[in-house]
């Protein structure tokens, strides 16, 4: 997944800087990047259903938070708005799952020197607990991109810090 967002959004790049070049090159639409970040955001709140402690989903979760970022900071870059484009009443809740995974693992321990760690184990909490970062700040960086006051940003808002479990 990862190498994959990365080739589409370096291409596109590239492409988009080679304008006279007239072959066949590709280029992510607004469309596309948005199908792609409700893709990597449905299969990081997927893996909120591996339940407590560390599980072979949370691997999967960094990985997908690194492409979520590079996605989304492609799109920020462009001034695409590739979440609203989705129906906010159902992609909401995949959205919040999504942060509230994140959330929990970006609160495991980071220490900024490796002999810290006591163990493999806490090493890659460590390592999961940098991508869930990546990806959360991503996902609220792009957020803060649009007009605080639409009703996603203030609904999805609402329900990652609302006290409610959700």
């Amino acid at each position: 997944v990862l190498t994959l967002t990365e080739y589409l959004v370096e291409s596109t790049l590239e492409n988009m800087s080679n304008v006279h070049d007239n072959s066949h090159s590709y280029i992510l639409s607004e469309e596309d990047a948005g199908r792609i970040s409700a893709l990597i955001v449905g299969a990081i709140s997927s893996c909120s259903e591996s339940g407590a402690g560390m599980s072979p989903a949370h691997d999967r979760c960094a990985i997908l938070s690194y492409a979520l970022a590079r996605i989304l900071t492609f799109s920020k870059l462009q001034s695409y708005c590739i979440v609203l484009q989705h129906n906010p009443s159902t992609i909401l809740e995949i959205y919040t799952q999504a942060a509230t995974l994140l959330f929990d693992l970006a609160s495991w321990p980071v220490f900024s020197s490796q002999d810290r760690y006591t163990n493999l184990h806490e090493a890659k909490r460590g390592t999961i607990s940098i991508a869930a970062r990546s990806g959360l700040s991503s996902l609220f960086g792009y957020l803060n991109s649009f007009d605080r006051s639409d009703s996603f940003v203030q609904s999805f808002a609402s329900k990652i810090f609302s006290s409610a479990p959700i």
